[in-house]
């Protein structure tokens, strides 16, 4: 302060104020008292830029209060199926609500955890309407299983300075309350989840974030590995997780042990070498015996019957009995103390043996299958040529065949001499 300048203090002024610089000193001292008073979040918060929808910041401060950023889609799943407020609703309300939610969690970016997608979109494939859709997203955002990161809006609004004019999704982060949505074998929450860090008013109708405090950046980032080293790791950060990379998406880390590859009917017959291989995936899942084979091992087998036309249950029926009908009496080998490879030798000469007993002559006989169709067209020939015989006894002409009841008698000496064989 320069000297002999004194500061300018209304109550030692020798001199009144004009009625404006007395309004301007009122509305300085009111912005100075409040200066430092928090305020609250406005209620109107301009959407987000295209490039940051699944950014971090973004992502963390549309998480809800009270709720974590869910590690997959799995999680969600389960908090939404033991939430009191759901089994509340009506039975077609508690419907609607998983079916919405399967739609999210179908679209989802398991890199960010967030789902771009329309209201029509998951109208048309949750067969629900618009209403339907808002209120379902409404209750679960009100249960904290997702946060609006971006809110969506038309081309009329969304186009922007260097930027094209087209409509924007909204976009969505997927959430579970703190405790919620977790398996046994889970890490449960040791840390209550933190409130979402609020925007002030001064720069929260901007495009850009701020930075978030370093206190809710932790508590935010807590879940997340860290790459920091040890001896630089701040205060009250949180250790790194353990990761389980079972976990990186929505599909389950545990493998079914005994899924097949491929599905097949088991009473179809298959005409190209995908659906042989088809076929004897299937076959191979039936039979508990052949798992230590792979499905293109047992395709070598079962070509020469597969492609006679036999189908799998025909191939089941072969295992089981000889082809006079005899159950067979030999047991199946015991490839328990054996490995893989011994296992897949054995199991392959065995079904190649009871295979070998419906051979004729290098070729497969006829299938069970193939067996009841011939009979039956053979019956149905037989019945043909006998109604055709008792119209022409009506007739009086049963001396004369027809050229009908010749053709229906040879198709039926065909059928025997076939049988024959």
């Amino acid at each position: 302060m320069p000297k002999g300048h004194k500061a300018f203090n209304k109550a030692t002024a020798t001199y009144e104020l004009s009625p404006e610089s007395a309004s301007l000193w009122a509305a300085r001292g009111e912005a100075l008292a409040s200066k430092h008073e928090r305020r609250d979040t406005p209620t109107h918060i301009r959407r987000v830029s295209r490039a940051q929808e699944t950014s971090d910041r973004a992502v963390a401060w549309a998480i809800p209060q009270g709720s974590v950023k869910a590690s997959h889609s799995a999680q969600t799943w389960r908090a939404t199926l033991v939430l009191d407020e759901l089994q509340c609703k009506r039975a077609d309300r508690r419907r609607n609500t998983m079916a919405v939610l399967w739609v999210l969690l179908r679209h989802t970016d398991f890199t960010s955890m967030t789902v771009r997608i329309t209201w029509d979109t998951i109208a048309l494939k949750a067969n629900v309407g618009r209403s339907t859709v808002g209120n379902v997203l409404y209750d679960l955002r009100a249960w904290g299983l997702i946060g609006i990161v971006a809110s969506g809006r038309s081309a009329e609004y969304a186009a922007k300075a260097g930027q094209d004019a087209q409509n924007e999704a909204p976009v969505y982060v997927l959430c579970r309350p703190v405790g919620s949505g977790l398996r046994d074998t889970d890490r449960p929450d040791t840390n209550p989840a933190t409130a979402r860090q609020e925007t002030p008013a001064a720069t929260a109708c901007g495009n850009k974030l701020e930075p978030l405090r370093v206190a809710g950046f932790l508590a935010l980032k807590r879940n997340l590995p860290t790459r920091a080293r040890e001896e630089k790791t701040l205060d009250g950060a949180a250790p790194r997780p353990e990761i389980n990379h079972g976990r990186a998406s929505s599909s389950s880390g545990h493998q079914l042990p005994y899924r097949p590859e491929l599905l097949w009917p088991s009473t179809k017959r298959s005409a190209s070498k995908m659906q042989c291989l088809a076929a004897s995936s299937e076959f191979r899942r039936r039979i508990f015996l052949l798992r230590p084979m792979t499905p293109k091992d047992i395709r070598s087998v079962l070509k020469p019957y597969l492609d006679s036309g036999w189908t799998v249950s025909d191939l089941e029926n072969a295992l089981d009995f000889m082809p006079d009908g005899t159950p067979w009496s030999m047991s199946v080998p015991d490839v328990s103390g054996n490995d893989r490879l011994t296992a897949a030798i054995r199991l392959r000469g065995w079904l190649k043996n009871r295979l070998g007993a419906w051979m004729r002559d290098g070729q497969p006989m006829r299938s069970p299958l193939q067996r009841t169709e011939a009979e039956r067209t053979r019956q149905l020939a037989e019945a043909r040529a006998a109604a055709q015989r008792a119209q022409e006894r009506r007739e009086g002409t049963s001396g004369q065949r027809s050229p009908a009841m010749r053709a229906a008698l040879a198709e039926i000496r065909a059928l025997r001499h076939k049988k024959a064989e």
